[in-house]
């Protein structure tokens, strides 16, 4: 019924929209140019306020007024504070010029000084522009006097990167426009034009502001064309659309829901020795709730869901940002932050059911001789070896495939993401790759909770199908004819020499092999000890949440991923590499190649001037590095 009624509701809010479009169309356009207005304002606030902060620090004027005095005077305690400056990095930049104006001291990027110089009252009073090329970088720039003793001694320059072209568009290179930032913010194409004229070239339709200094100076406009009419009613649908899917979000988990009570309730009516009719009823309804459980968990996906609630949230919204973390394995279960820490709720909780499947078929009992002699009372079926060995087959390839998928997991999580896991940055690492922690340990957990349930089940399968001793006249270690201690030892030479050639295989390196060999036995000898320590009935269950096993389970599941992540640690920075590397080359950018070039030059006649001073002769001051 909601979901029909927002249906209604989002239908007819689009053909209001539709009847007052060109009202809706003028408010747009006003907010969206009120909100680059603003914000231009307070990035020259901002910059003016750095720049009077760096004048009025008592060391720039003291070194500036002794510069004055004495030509000779050292700069360094200036070079010093302006390397100090952790701000001046990135987009951001200082430099400290004399009266001339001659820079002094400086930290981050260079623009040239443009017509600042020649502006009435230079070096006087406070003022803001537009400095850099049109073609390469644009930047704001705030001047601010520095005084000392009543005097001009020099002046400060704070610059802001407003537009960068990058020559090279790679993971180390990335153009920046600040009308790209707006548009983004505001969901609107704009453009930015600076200078005082107003551009000429722009569309008729087309809606400008002039951007002003505090001083009334015009320092750019901004241009904006009105939305159609069309794309006005779909953004007020999309609003609807996000309340359709939260209703087809709240019906899916219902359904889900119901069928894990609908699992529960079998789960209850099994008993403490379940027949084998009950157990294979109770697999097929695990089944059906596991398929609706992961059909959930992607039903979520397609509907975008919780992300494209995220707009008037940040904190949401940089969870599920692309960004840091975007991988494509999974059909989508990693694509951002947010998305794989719910993928490992997801995962624990499909875990902690298999783990309660498990659990009943080994029951009560705490050692596979109680358990074959509640079977041999109950159930009269003959042994069957090859059921056996097929059980603990699947088992152990069931184990092994939940360490490979964690393993695999884990390192593209490394390998698509922007994180740097081993770096020391305090106490704690940021929220972010908090979270990052947090899920892969859910996944860790869920899969040690299903190796557990499975290794039950298996030993429960064993302990039915397989004879028992002192029922064969062939013996007491033969299954109709077939020594079972050569049995068992040609299975562990054949797992030991097949899982290190399948986990290079898989990951192709001897990292992998090491890894994947050694988290099934990780897992399935945690699953053992689970078993026989009779930890998987329904009560000793509980004691598994208190922090005598809590803790000991985080510190055992955080060493098992170390070398994963390390190794994925390895192969991101190899990827990196070659992808830059392949960037620049495909590039072929003249100034690159140019920039390069000089860098090689430098480096051959330093090493020139080195090999010449130790055997006493002059250096060539022509370069030799060929063209």
């Amino acid at each position: 019924m909601l979901l029909a009624a927002t249906w209604v509701l989002r239908a007819w809010r689009g053909a209001a929209v539709r009847r007052q479009a060109e009202q809706r169309q003028e408010q747009v356009t006003q907010e969206a140019l009120a909100y680059a207005e603003g914000q231009f304002a307070e990035i020259q606030q901002e910059l003016t306020e750095r720049a009077r902060t760096v004048a009025e620090t008592p060391v720039v004027g003291r070194v500036l007024r002794r510069r004055q005095e004495e030509r000779e005077a050292s700069v360094r305690p200036l070079v010093r504070f302006a390397g100090g400056l952790e701000w001046a990095t990135g987009r951001w930049a200082v430099e400290i010029y004399d009266p001339l104006p001659r820079v002094v001291a400086w930290r981050g990027f260079s623009v040239p000084l443009g017509d600042a110089p020649d502006a009435l009252r230079f070096l006087e009073a406070p003022q803001t522009g537009v400095a850099g090329s049109a073609g390469a970088r644009r930047a704001l720039v705030a001047w601010h006097p520095v005084r000392e003793g009543g005097r001009v001694v020099g002046g400060v320059r704070v610059s802001k990167t407003v537009r960068f072209r990058a020559p090279v568009q790679n993971e180390y290179l990335q153009s920046y426009s600040l009308a790209e930032q707006w548009s983004r913010a505001t969901g609107r194409e704009m453009t930015v034009h600076y200078g005082a004229e107003r551009p000429d070239d722009l569309p008729s339709a087309a809606r400008t502001r002039a951007l002003q200094s505090a001083s009334g100076q015009t320092l750019a406009h901004v241009a904006l064309t009105p939305p159609a009419p069309e794309q006005l009613a779909r953004a007020v649908q999309a609003r609807y659309g996000d309340w359709m899917a939260l209703w087809v979000a709240l019906l899916a988990t219902l359904g889900a829901a119901g069928l894990w009570t609908w699992f529960g309730s079998a789960l209850r009516r099994t008993g403490k020795t379940p027949a084998p009719r009950r157990l294979r009823r109770l697999t097929g309804r695990l089944a059906v709730a596991s398929a609706a459980w992961w059909g959930l968990r992607y039903a979520l996906l397609a509907l975008d869901v919780p992300a494209r609630w995220g707009e008037d949230l940040p904190a949401l919204a940089s969870l599920f940002a692309p960004a840091q973390l975007a991988s494509t394995i999974g059909a989508g279960a990693l694509r951002s932050t947010g998305d794989l820490l719910i993928t490992g709720v997801f995962a624990f909780g499909f875990a902690a059911a298999v783990l309660r499947w498990g659990g009943r078929f080994w029951g009560q009992f705490r050692s596979a001789k109680a358990l074959r002699a509640a079977l041999r009372d109950e159930d009269r079926a003959r042994p069957a070896p090859v059921r056996a060995l097929a059980a603990l087959t699947g088992t152990a390839t069931a184990v092994t495939a939940l360490a490979a998928g964690l393993t695999v997991l884990t390192r593209r999580v490394v390998i698509d993401s922007t994180f740097d896991f081993f770096a020391h940055t305090g106490l704690l690492p940021g929220p972010l790759l908090l979270v990052v922690f947090c899920a892969l340990l859910l996944l860790a957990g869920a899969a040690l909770l299903a190796s557990a349930g499975l290794v039950a089940a298996a030993r429960w399968s064993a302990a039915r199908w397989a004879p028992r001793l002192g029922e064969n006249t062939a013996g007491a270690h033969r299954w109709h004819g077939i020594d079972r201690r050569r049995l068992g030892w040609g299975a562990a030479v054949l797992i030991v020499l097949a899982a290190p050639l399948a986990a290079r295989a898989a990951l192709g390196s001897a990292a992998g092999m090491l890894t994947v060999a050694g988290l099934p036995l990780l897992l399935g000898g945690t699953s053992v000890a689970l078993v026989r320590m009779g930890l998987l009935g329904p009560r000793e269950r509980f004691n598994l949440l208190t922090l005598r096993w809590l803790l000991p389970g985080v510190l055992l599941l955080a060493v098992a991923l170390y070398p994963v992540l390390y190794g994925g640690m390895h192969a991101q920075r190899q990827a990196r590499l070659r992808s830059a590397a392949n960037a620049f080359a495909e590039g072929g950018d003249p100034r690159v190649l140019f920039s390069l070039e000089q860098v090689l030059q430098a480096l051959l006649r330093r090493a020139r001037r080195r090999r010449s001073t130790r055997r006493g002769r002059p250096c060539c001051a022509a370069p030799c590095f060929p063209r």
